[in-house]
Protein backbone atom coordinates (compact mmCIF):
# COMPACT_ATOMS: atom_id res chain seq x y z
CA UNK A 1 0.00 0.00 0.00
CA UNK A 2 1.36 3.38 -1.08
CA UNK A 3 0.64 6.57 1.06
CA UNK A 4 -1.60 9.28 -0.16
CA UNK A 5 0.27 11.86 1.40
CA UNK A 6 4.11 11.60 -0.15
CA UNK A 7 3.87 8.09 -2.01
CA UNK A 8 6.22 6.03 0.16
CA UNK A 9 5.07 2.15 0.62
CA UNK A 10 3.55 2.36 4.00
CA UNK A 11 4.41 -1.07 6.60
CA UNK A 12 1.70 -2.79 8.67
CA UNK A 13 2.62 -2.00 12.11
CA UNK A 14 1.02 -2.99 15.58
CA UNK A 15 -1.29 -0.66 17.21
CA UNK A 16 -1.58 -0.50 21.15
CA UNK A 17 -4.22 1.00 23.64
CA UNK A 18 -4.30 1.80 27.39
CA UNK A 19 -0.64 1.97 27.82
CA UNK A 20 -0.47 -1.90 27.35
CA UNK A 21 -0.75 -4.71 24.75
CA UNK A 22 -4.08 -5.30 23.75
CA UNK A 23 -5.99 -6.23 20.83
CA UNK A 24 -8.02 -2.91 19.16
CA UNK A 25 -10.97 -3.69 17.30
CA UNK A 26 -14.41 -1.89 16.33
CA UNK A 27 -17.48 -2.97 17.11
CA UNK A 28 -21.64 -1.90 16.13
CA UNK A 29 -24.80 -3.32 17.39
CA UNK A 30 -28.11 -2.45 17.24
CA UNK A 31 -30.15 -1.10 20.14
CA UNK A 32 -32.47 -4.15 21.28
CA UNK A 33 -31.66 -7.13 23.68
CA UNK A 34 -31.81 -9.82 21.03
CA UNK A 35 -29.45 -8.73 18.49
CA UNK A 36 -25.79 -9.25 17.95
CA UNK A 37 -22.69 -7.31 18.26
CA UNK A 38 -20.65 -7.11 15.34
CA UNK A 39 -16.97 -7.24 15.72
CA UNK A 40 -13.73 -6.67 13.34
CA UNK A 41 -9.91 -6.16 14.28
CA UNK A 42 -7.85 -3.20 12.70
CA UNK A 43 -5.31 -3.18 10.56
CA UNK A 44 -2.92 -0.48 11.27
CA UNK A 45 -0.39 0.72 8.38
CA UNK A 46 1.99 3.92 8.73
CA UNK A 47 3.96 5.58 6.42
CA UNK A 48 7.94 5.52 7.31
CA UNK A 49 8.82 8.72 5.91
CA UNK A 50 6.11 11.19 6.82
CA UNK A 51 4.36 9.53 9.47
CA UNK A 52 0.46 8.83 8.32
CA UNK A 53 -1.21 6.52 9.88
CA UNK A 54 -4.08 4.70 7.92
CA UNK A 55 -6.81 2.07 9.51
CA UNK A 56 -8.96 -0.60 8.17
CA UNK A 57 -10.79 -2.96 9.66
CA UNK A 58 -10.32 -6.71 9.10
CA UNK A 59 -13.74 -8.00 8.05
CA UNK A 60 -15.68 -5.13 6.52
CA UNK A 61 -18.39 -7.67 5.21
CA UNK A 62 -19.92 -8.30 8.67
CA UNK A 63 -21.16 -4.52 8.96
CA UNK A 64 -23.42 -5.03 5.89
CA UNK A 65 -26.73 -5.01 6.55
Amino acid sequence: MRCEKCDTEMVLAELFGAGYPTSMFVRAKKKGFFETEKRSGIKCFVCPECGKIELYVEEPQKFKG
